[in-house]
């Protein structure tokens, strides 16, 4: 067993039909000590109730409503682990992800590990309902295929709190920062799709924010550009 804590981070709203299979997933690696953080983000339905049920195993931090980004965010501020990782409510992990990934960050010039993910049909859902829903194997560039050293985050800088596409606004600019990562080719990530899923809900809303997070970068690789701090591509 290694000394070095895992602090794993969930950010959960109205997360009960799911979240035991996330819970258990984490509790249940082969890989400890884990210290594993909840933040009900407002939830309405039985999500608070069955996270007590686990006990002392979760530190459990309640909150209204203020999105899943302010609910990571929350989590890190508390995390006391040497490591972090992040995991949705209605996804699952493969029992080893965080052994894998640790080992691989032993190389000291790594600062974080990614994995593939495989997305998955949730199997309460019609067949009739499946057939747009695809079954793929992708590389994980998502918070919860992700272990991170602490140190690293404290270097590139948190989540920005209020934004629905708060990672994909952050992994950009930790690689214009430079961060040293591996992508472990292998599924370590199951990703749940049913109804309820950001981007088959609102899909406009959804395009919106991903164009919004694009200029963002944009932006900042001009700014960076102009004031000589990124050399010229």
């Amino acid at each position: 067993m290694t000394t070095e804590t895992i602090s794993v981070i969930m950010s959960v709203w109205n997360g009960a039909a799911y979240i035991n299979q996330a819970i258990d997933s984490i509790l249940n690696q082969t890989y400890a000590p884990i210290e594993l953080i909840v933040v009900d983000d407002g939830s309405t339905d039985r999500t608070n109730t069955i996270i007590k049920e686990y006990g002392e195993r979760i530190r459990l931090i309640t909150q209204d409503n203020k999105g899943q980004a302010a609910g990571m965010v929350a989590g890190i501020a508390i995390a006391s682990g040497q490591y972090l990782a992040f995991q949705d409510a209605d996804d699952i992990w493969a029992l080893n992800k965080l052994a894998r990934q640790h080992a691989a960050l032993a190389d000291a010039r790594l600062e974080a590990a990614f994995c593939l993910s495989e997305q998955f049909v949730s199997p309460e859902l019609p067949e009739a309902a499946t057939i747009k829903l695809r079954h793929t194997v992708m590389t994980g560039e998502q918070w919860s295929c992700m272990l991170i050293k602490r140190s690293a985050l404290d270097r590139i800088g948190n989540f920005a709190p209020s934004s629905k596409t708060t990672f994909i606004e952050w992994l950009g600019r930790a690689k214009q920062m430079a961060l040293t990562y591996t992508v472990i080719d292998e599924v370590l990530h199951y990703r749940r799709l049913h109804p309820s899923n950001f981007g088959r809900l609102f899909p406009e809303e959804r395009d919106k924010s991903l164009l919004a997070a694009l200029r963002q970068q944009i932006v900042r690789s001009r700014t960076r550009r102009e004031d000589g701090s990124d050399p010229p591509s």
